[in-house]
């Protein structure tokens, strides 16, 4: 209540009589919920909660990527997977490594393998929550 009344943002569980305290000007929790603590992301700036919610519903499946290391990969091949896959190819020596959208990972590894290219890893990359306060930034000033 004393953070309230001094204007800075509060997170709190959401038992006893916290909810009916706090309104819409609190971001809750269960305390019984480690995950959803842990889960949870509220972006504050300015003394004001820009954003709150799950990670996972927050970073959006369109910002993850995944990078494949291949070698063997034909030309006709990786022009194809640019065209269809939205790949961005980069040249390591005889390595290639490949960053494609994760919604189009398996049609890129089908293609890969059809074409006899050996696939060395595959490595997925989601947001920080770094990137995350960054963005939500960004689109509070936009």
């Amino acid at each position: 209540v004393e953070a309230m009344a001094c204007g800075v943002p509060v997170i709190t569980s959401n038992c006893s009589s916290l909810p009916e305290v706090g309104g819409d000007a609190v971001l809750y929790f269960d305390p019984n919920s480690a995950e959803e603590l842990c889960d949870r992301v509220a972006i504050i700036a300015e003394g004001r909660i820009r954003y709150q919610g799950a990670v996972k519903d927050f970073s959006g499946a369109g910002d993850r990527v995944s990078d494949i290391l291949v070698t063997g990969l034909s030309v006709s091949c990786g022009a194809d997977l640019e065209e269809v896959c939205k790949a961005e190819l980069r040249g390591l020596g005889e390595r290639l490594e490949l960053r494609v959208p994760e919604k189009h990972v398996g049609e890129a590894l089908t293609r890969l393998l059809a074409d006899g290219a050996e696939v060395i890893s595959v490595t997925p990359h989601r947001a920080s929550l770094e990137s995350i306060f960054l963005s939500a930034l960004e689109e509070e000033t936009r």
